[in-house]
């Protein structure tokens, strides 16, 4: 079966655990680990840190006839992305980079402004070769209130998982703390603060810092067990 994994940074293989090393997830990400389980199937990762509803609709047009099955994580519902040609480049490129036997994670030459609770804007690493970055950079900076910080846009993006939902090749798994059920529900929660629980989970193990709760590879195989495996199995199976 080809599967195709669409999210945020919580399904990301390139998911930075070290922002002063810049060290990665990799092989410790949840989705890494679901492919060493089943491989008889293949898996094309699409997901993107910082990204939101606008990217994962790209992403699902790119991968629909290729997968036999959709594994759409669902993230923070307020988070919105706009696109631009910023390599000045003739025609859309999605890049298949191998990783695994059955594994491979795939990348876009399109220039990706994610809205989440900073802005950012892709670069590659030399934002001062890309003519007039600066200038969309804050551009976009400027219009992140009248983006992300309001119900209207939640709305549409909670109307877009409902659709998503119906299809019958579409699982969808969350990462939304608003969501009746989520990933964060797997780890202990003592407290009645998100950000007292979030201490917790760093002091456990589970998470990267105590203010950042991107997970470590054994968060990552808390959250699988615990949560994602329930809800695909009988697909992989």
């Amino acid at each position: 079966m080809r599967i195709a994994i669409i999210g945020c940074s919580y399904s990301d293989y390139e998911s930075r655990t070290n922002y002063n090393t810049d060290e990665q997830i990799n092989k410790g990400s949840w989705t890494y680990q679901l492919a060493e389980m089943y491989p008889q199937h293949e898996f094309r990762n699409y997901a993107k840190s910082g990204s939101g509803t606008d990217f994962h609709r790209l992403c699902f047009d790119e991968c629909y006839q290729w997968a036999e099955l959709i594994i759409l994580q669902r993230t923070h519902a307020q988070r919105r992305n706009v696109f631009f040609n910023l390599k000045d480049d003739p025609y859309l490129e999605w890049n298949v980079w191998q990783r695994g036997k059955n594994y491979s994670i795939v990348h876009t030459n399109m220039g990706v402004c994610s809205w989440t609770g900073e802005t950012f804007l892709d670069d590659w690493g030399k934002k001062s070769a890309i003519p007039h970055w600066h200038k969309i950079f804050n551009i976009c900076k400027e219009m992140h209130p009248y983006v992300t910080t309001n119900n209207l846009m939640m709305d549409a993006s909670n109307k877009w998982y409902e659709n998503m939902a119906l299809d019958p090749k579409v699982v969808i798994i969350s990462y939304n703390y608003r969501d009746q059920k989520n990933a964060w529900q797997c780890f202990p929660q003592p407290f009645n603060n998100v950000t007292a629980n979030e201490k917790h989970w760093y002091e456990l193990g589970y998470t990267i810092l105590p203010d950042d709760n991107h997970q470590t590879a054994k968060g990552h195989t808390l959250i699988l067990k615990k949560y994602i495996l329930p809800i695909v199995k009988d697909y992989l199976t």
